[in-house]
């Protein structure tokens, strides 16, 4: 803003940190508008002059960090991108605001939720020191309709939760960040009995399949092993179709 005696004249925008000039017009108020693309995550500070009719004002524009950590998968030490809706599992993000000026957080989503001590049932998220933890509970249940995106790795259907963070300064200006979230059906582990094989639940499984579920059929014991060999198969067969899905969330 440099007052209505520089309505509609030309001005000269000089960046002071690497010397580039550009030429703006101010509006009839004597206000001029620009835009700062943030391009570097290490610049903390941005210094600009603008100077036009004998008169210069200079402006310094800091740099705002706002961090959301994704609970880390400890095989990988990534985040995770997704989680199984069963009714159990959650999913932990930390906050750190800190740096951002006086405002307030909220957040809100599509089909989950997401509690903490620090949560109101507004959305609000009330922060300490500018930080909080919060964790993310997916739905029980994930309809049809939901399942929208087929995972090539996993073999499954999964849906789409999006957190939208909503932080409003105190001059009521508000800045979204949004977190995508994939959910997954547990899977249905199709089970044959003593004299079965991969054959017997063949109907079922092709019927829950075009429902969207993903199921596991195999056939847990071959040849001429009987009893315990038999029991003992089914239990490792068992247990390495299913130790994937123990796990909390997938990558």
């Amino acid at each position: 803003q440099l007052g209505e005696s520089v309505a509609n004249e030309a001005v000269i925008l000089e960046n002071l940190d690497n010397g580039s000039l550009v030429n703006l017009t101010t509006d009839n108020n004597g206000n001029v508008t620009f835009v700062v693309s943030h391009t570097s995550p290490d610049i903390t500070l941005y210094n600009y002059k603008i100077s036009g009719q004998k008169m210069s004002k200079t402006i310094e524009i800091p740099v705002f960090k706002a961090i959301i950590d994704i609970e880390l998968n400890p095989k990988t030490q990534k985040p995770y991108v997704g989680i199984v809706a069963d009714g159990t599992k959650e999913l932990e993000l930390t906050l750190d605001y800190y740096n951002m000026p006086d405002g307030t957080l909220s957040v809100k989503m599509l089909l989950g939720t997401v509690t903490g001590t620090t949560v109101k049932k507004s959305g609000t998220i009330e922060l300490a020191d500018g930080k909080a933890i919060i964790k993310y509970i997916p739905p029980a249940y994930i309809a049809e309709d939901k399942l929208t995106t087929w995972n090539d790795d996993l073999l499954s259907w999964c849906a789409e939760d999006i957190l939208i963070f909503s932080y409003t300064t105190w001059d009521d200006e508000v800045i979204d960040y949004e977190i995508p979230i994939n959910l997954y059906r547990p899977p249905v582990m199709l089970v044959h009995g003593f004299t079965g094989d991969t054959s017997t639940w063949h109907t079922l499984d092709g019927w829950l399949q075009n429902k969207k579920y993903t199921t596991v059929r195999k056939e847990y014991y071959a040849g001429n092993n009987f009893g315990k060999d038999k029991r003992d198969w089914r239990k490792k067969s068992n247990w390495s179709n299913t130790e994937r899905y123990t796990r909390p969330i997938y990558d």
